[in-house]
């Protein structure tokens, strides 16, 4: 249960970061 839980913590971590970084080779290019 314990992994679970922190991967349903993480998952939304991880997309705003990958739209983060998707924002910032936007800007670079």
């Amino acid at each position: 249960g314990d992994g679970g839980e922190r991967w349903v913590t993480v998952q939304p971590l991880s997309d705003a970061i990958l739209v983060l970084l998707a924002d910032q080779t936007e800007m670079l290019r």
